[in-house]
């Protein structure tokens, strides 16, 4: 006898499970356009978040290499004014330097290797400048 009740509620149980499972099934077929649509929403937004990112990073990049053009060509300028001490460069460049100093000196072209440095420094900036200037809307008029 209890086997019996056993088997019908075993049979019962059986029957809920299948009919749950094809309700679950019949409701992911009828909102899989919904769930899709969401995930599509969402993959937009975080397109558009990063494409934010990378023209945020772009913009601090060519604004960090403007300030460095700009800090250079006024380390150059304030270099014009010789005061006859040595002048701060980076380690790489002061042995060398150290070296081509006394014979610039001696032949009086350590003003002319400031005009230099300077247009060198003026020339970039302005390349630079023109180079950035021409970006708008995707390229210049030439």
């Amino acid at each position: 006898m209890f086997r019996a009740i056993a088997d019908g509620f075993n049979y019962l149980f059986g029957m809920l499970a299948d009919f749950f499972w094809k309700l679950m099934n019949g409701l992911l077929w009828l909102l899989q356009p919904i769930f899709d649509l969401i995930a599509l929403i969402f993959s937009f937004i975080v397109w558009i978040g990063v494409i934010i990112v990378k023209i945020v990073l772009l913009v601090f990049a060519i604004g960090k290499l403007l300030v460095g053009l700009i800090a250079g060509l006024f380390t150059t300028i304030l270099g014009f004014g010789y005061s006859g001490s040595t002048t701060n460069l980076p380690g790489s460049y002061m042995e060398v330097y150290s070296h081509i100093r006394p014979y610039l000196s001696m032949l009086q072209l350590d003003k002319i290797a400031y005009l230099i440095q300077f247009g060198i420094w003026f020339f970039t900036a302005w390349a630079a400048l023109r180079l950035i200037g021409g970006m708008r809307g995707g390229g210049g008029s030439e």
